[in-house]
């Protein structure tokens, strides 16, 4: 009798007593189907791509919760030292603004032409 033993799990057994092809075709598809079955979960298990590609997700969610936090720190660090201003003291801090460009004197444009100058004469 030929014994083929797979560990503790299962013994595929083929008698020379029985000789039907279809017993011996069966019993050699139950093999390969329990070799594939494993093989796939091994594959499954010790597969580097796999791990490497759940290593590298892994990292870029870290480095992408990592840039995150630091630019929500530094964000938050600025608000701190930042002065918030109404409506209305907004309003005439650009009305002032305003009324000081108005003031400014301002020089006529020199309209001459290949002329540049080097100092004002004033």
């Amino acid at each position: 009798m030929l014994s083929i033993s797979l560990g503790k799990t299962r013994d595929f057994q083929l008698s020379p007593q029985r000789k039907n092809s279809i017993f011996a075709f069966q019993s050699c598809l139950e093999m390969a189907e329990y070799f594939t079955l494993n093989f796939v979960r091994i594959y499954l298990i010790l597969d580097g791509t796999k791990i490497e590609d759940q290593g590298m997700f892994l990292r870029r969610n870290h480095n992408m919760l990592k840039y995150n936090g630091d630019s929500l720190m530094s964000y938050l660090n600025s608000i701190k030292n930042s002065v918030f201003l109404t409506e209305t003291t907004y309003q005439n801090i650009m009305s002032d603004m305003k009324k000081a460009k108005m003031s400014i004197k301002k020089e006529p444009p020199d309209y001459r032409l290949n002329v540049m100058l080097l100092a004002n004469k004033s």
